[in-house]
């Protein structure tokens, strides 16, 4: 995987598709398609199985190079399994006839195939241009900083992450937990609320314990 750009583990959607393949083969056997959640929603809406670059990169076998799906992919799912085509974040279907029928939704409704949530909330607070920077922050957090040249760090001490806007890149770190951790500090200390647990970090309280949000499987 050295032309990720990253270090691939069980966090990403191949990985974890190998691992059901080894443990639940007849189950895996029935599987025709791999692909994303927000994937297959487009799919079920359009019939078209498509991907957008910041969601293949979570597939954990994505060329950020070529924009293109690594060429011993086939071979490593066994070669019967069908990946979305990649496709830019901004494109655009229609419901079908078939989508119609499951959604409720009119057909010819347009659909856009849209991004990772990283990608579009950096989008979404003006973090497009390069050099610019987005804190996300809710369930978990993401900082993501908008580079117009493809960035290669041996260190990998970011994720590389297309996005939405072609010929731009985010140098991406993320917290899993930050809000359940710090629900869960503010259950642990008797605080009645986040508010009042967040007053209470502020004040002065002497030579107490430092607390970082970082009690889960984090990311980097």
């Amino acid at each position: 995987f050295r032309r990720v750009l990253f270090r691939s583990d069980g966090r990403y959607l191949l990985p974890m598709w190998a691992r059901i393949n080894e443990l639940e083969p007849q189950r895996a056997s029935r599987i025709a398609r791999i692909c994303g959640a927000k994937d297959y929603i487009y799919f079920v809406l359009t019939g078209e199985l498509l991907t957008d670059p910041s969601t293949a990169a979570g597939f954990g076998c994505y060329d950020l190079r070529d924009d293109a799906w690594l060429p011993h992919v086939q071979s490593a799912i066994g070669g019967r399994h069908e990946l979305p085509t990649i496709r830019p974040s901004a494109h655009r279907g229609v419901v079908s006839a078939a989508g119609e029928r499951v959604t409720g939704l009119p057909t010819g409704l347009p659909v856009v195939l849209g991004a990772a949530d990283s990608v579009l909330g950096a989008l979404g607070m003006g973090a497009a241009e390069p050099g610019s920077i987005a804190y996300v922050a809710g369930s978990s957090t993401v900082i993501l900083g908008t580079s117009a040249v493809l960035p290669n760090d041996s260190w990998h001490r970011f994720l590389v992450t297309p996005m939405a806007q072609v010929g731009t890149w985010g140098m991406e770190m993320d917290l899993l937990a930050t809000g359940t951790a710090v629900a869960w500090a503010t259950h642990l200390l008797g605080y009645p609320t986040v508010t009042e647990a967040m007053a209470g970090a502020a004040r002065d309280q002497g030579d107490i314990p430092s607390f970082l949000p970082y009690v889960s499987p984090g990311e980097q």
